[in-house]
């Protein structure tokens, strides 16, 4: 395909959230919901590249969350310490699944403050004030976790849609919870 350049490794691919960027201004009409692992991007990142995407989409985004089996992925895994496999003769070990949803409920959390760290009406972009922002409508976050730690407020404006749209699919009992 067109967005995909795969030299030598795995260099050079688009992710999904970059992907979706690209596609926002071939559309009006769509939604735009593109899946982002939660054990392969910081909390923050994930969160200002939605917030992004939002912008870029006109209100239109979302995020499909996933949590990825590999527990080696990432730094703040719950999985990166092997506590268990996550399946166990080709079925899913529902009590492994724990933790690592436990650090998505957490990335999740941490991204809706991000996304309200700038409150309705903050831009003021007065040019003959020369003030961007009111300082008082930006608020700090502190999210605080066993997985990762969150200081300061997003570096993107609030969304368009206030808050991006969650989504996941839930095919056992602990997703679906």
């Amino acid at each position: 395909p067109f967005w995909r350049v795969e030299p030598a490794g795995n260099a050079g691919r688009l992710d999904a959230v970059t992907l979706g960027a690209f596609l926002a201004g071939a559309t009006t009409r769509i939604g735009i919901i593109p899946t982002a692992t939660v054990t392969l991007t910081e909390p923050y990142h994930v969160a200002t590249r939605l917030q992004t995407l939002d912008f870029a989409s006109d209100g239109r985004a979302g995020w499909q969350v996933r949590v990825s089996a590999d527990g080696g992925e990432f730094g703040y895994s719950a999985l990166a310490d092997g506590k268990q496999p996550v399946i166990v003769d080709g079925a899913i070990n529902e009590a492994a699944l724990a933790d690592p949803f436990a650090a998505a409920d957490a990335v999740i959390a941490t991204a809706r403050e991000l996304w309200d760290s700038w409150e309705a009406g903050a831009e003021i972009r007065d040019a003959e004030t020369g003030r961007f922002l009111d300082g008082d409508r930006v608020h700090h976050v502190n999210a605080q976790t066993q997985w990762f730690s969150v200081a300061g407020p997003s570096i993107v404006p609030r969304p368009p849609s206030g808050q991006v749209l969650v989504t996941a699919l839930a095919h056992s009992t602990v997703p679906y919870q």
